[in-house]
């Protein structure tokens, strides 16, 4: 059912006018709108906290958002869960860039029931958790595949999990590339799964070839299980990853994927134990729960 702009406000209004809360927070742009329009008002001011939830330019600068940004001059802080989504709209909204800070979101990893086995068949086992659209950059990733070493490509298995709903055509087109390049053995294709963090649990790395991310779940939730990561430099990956636990490759450049999937498949136990450990580390300080709450409670 779609909300009456107009009676969500009044009665936004008539809540905070009850109850004067010291601090509001809200995460999505209307409501982001709704706080700040009342953090200016006499009744029911309070300070707003507002979010970002998205790192795309064209969303930022669509009419309607850039009516609600407007208000952002209401605001005390806005939060953002990225680095790269604070910075595109700081590139959009640079009179805001003193209210900007990034708080990542908490990573909560459901009880694993699976069972870990280095490098399983001997090869090295990565699994690549993202949806079946040309942004994730499935054929560049199938194109450095392709580029490696027969050798190195015998060392290596991909499994992708992805939604096919809504990218039905890349899917194909990747099942093709496949066929056509004897990738079989190399590359598996699956459905989504609500299993995901068993499935990251069973393999040895963790993989994002994308063009373009917010900020990465399946990059988190691998670096709380203790996986190593292979991934292009797109959002935080200055954060997220680096020699100490993972490879980063050029989305636009299939030889840069290659290489970087020639040098992981060559790793040998030890160094993949102590990379894993190094994501374990850095993932507790970046997305555990005392990490969050330390920076939600100096916030507020």
């Amino acid at each position: 059912m779609r909300l009456n702009t107009l009676y969500v406000l009044w009665e936004v209004g008539r809540e905070l006018h009850r109850v004067q809360y010291d601090t509001v927070v809200s995460f999505l742009g209307f409501w982001n709108y709704i706080n700040c329009y009342y953090s200016n008002k006499k009744k029911t001011a309070h300070r707003a906290i507002t979010g970002i939830r998205n790192n795309r330019k064209e969303v930022f600068l669509s009419h309607r958002d850039k009516y609600y940004t407007k208000y952002e001059k209401y605001s005390y802080k806005k939060v953002s869960n990225s680095d790269a989504a604070k910075e595109s709209f700081c590139q959009c909204f640079p009179e805001f860039s003193d209210k900007l800070t990034t708080i990542y979101n908490l990573v909560n990893i459901p009880r694993i029931s699976s069972s870990y086995l280095m490098r399983k068949d001997n090869r090295l086992n990565v699994i690549v958790p993202a949806s079946y659209r040309k942004v994730k950059n499935p054929m560049g990733m199938l194109e450095g595949i392709r580029l490696m070493r027969e050798d190195d490509r015998k060392m290596l298995h991909i499994d992708w999990y992805g939604n096919k709903k809504n990218g039905i055509a890349c899917y194909n087109q990747m099942i093709q590339f496949i066929k056509d390049n004897n990738l079989n053995e190399v590359v598996t294709l699956h459905d989504s799964t609500k299993e995901m963090a068993n499935r990251i649990n069973e393999a040895d790395m963790v993989g994002l070839f994308s063009t373009s991310e917010g900020l990465p779940n399946a990059i988190c939730e691998g670096m709380m299980l203790a996986k190593p990561i292979v991934m292009t430099r797109v959002s935080d990956y200055k954060k997220l990853v680096d020699s100490e636990n993972g490879f980063l490759c050029d989305a636009k450049k299939p030889e840069s994927i290659a290489q970087a999937l020639s040098i992981a498949v060559r790793l040998d136990i030890r160094s993949m134990a102590e990379m894993g450990k190094k994501s374990r580390q850095r993932g507790e300080r970046l997305f555990s729960e005392e990490a969050i709450l330390k920076q939600w409670k100096a916030l507020l």
